[in-house]
């Protein structure tokens, strides 16, 4: 009989394990299933992000949010605007992101962030008729330099007093630079020299005067949790291999 009840007790117990297991279970399931669809915004920034055939968005910081978010389980939307309604959204929306984002002091306090994911080069461009003798970016104060809005490389060349001439996109800069329309260029070490490739422009690179780390830049009001989870993603990501080998595909 002592048995018997010690049999009984023992399936009260077990009963009761299953039933807290499969509450936590469910409780976990509803948590992820209203986790928040998020709306990644970005801009014809090539290598990093760019349109490809299709309709499909494609660049090394694409890919490696593709991987990102697939590995850390979190649904997402990608777009393609112009860099200042991309920007504008990230800031006012809920749920939303821009990439790919330079970090500056003064956008700080503005996102929550996510990387960095890639480095850039800010460099300084030539074309077919350009002025000679500049060898270090305080050679060129003189000079009419090409950047396009928004841009943290037009800020911090603004901040220091250089001459700015300000396109909507960085592949018009490049045809100012060969049309004689600016003395020079100021673009990504690795987007400057896709976008003179791409387009067979007799485009040369100077020298390199600054390098930024370039992330994911949330809306301030997404969960925090959510940016944890990205950014330890992330770190494993980079850990294992997988953010270097999706940059070999861009060398």
């Amino acid at each position: 009989m002592v048995s018997v009840s010690r049999r009984l007790v023992g399936m009260k117990l077990a009963l009761v394990c299953a039933a807290l297991l499969l509450g936590a279970l469910s409780g976990c399931a509803r948590a992820e299933a209203a986790s928040p669809r998020m709306r990644l915004l970005t801009e014809d920034y090539p290598p990093f992000n760019m349109p490809q055939e299709g309709g499909k968005l494609g660049g090394l910081c694409t890919d490696i949010l593709r991987e990102l978010f697939l590995r850390a389980g979190i649904s997402y939307s990608m777009e393609l605007l112009p860099w200042l309604r991309a920007y504008a959204i990230a800031q006012q929306e809920d749920n939303s992101c821009v990439y790919s984002t330079t970090r500056t002091p003064g956008r700080e306090a503005q996102f929550k962030w996510v990387g960095p994911l890639v480095s850039n080069s800010w460099s300084l461009f030539a074309g077919p008729h350009s002025p000679e003798g500049v060898a270090v970016l305080e050679d060129a104060r003189a000079y009419t330099i090409g950047s396009y809005k928004g841009s943290g490389m037009s800020q911090y060349l603004a901040d220091l007093g250089y001459k700015l001439e300000l396109a909507r996109a960085d592949e018009l800069n490049a045809r100012k630079l060969v049309a004689g329309h600016i003395d020079f260029w100021a673009s990504g070490e690795f987007s400057g020299g896709y976008i003179a490739a791409a387009n067979h422009l007799p485009i040369r690179l100077l020298f390199s005067f600054n390098t930024v780390q370039m992330y994911l830049a949330c809306n301030p009001r997404v969960d925090e949790r959510i940016v944890q989870k990205l950014n330890k993603t992330l770190v494993g990501m980079q850990r294992d291999g997988a953010v270097d080998a999706l940059r070999k595909r861009y060398r």
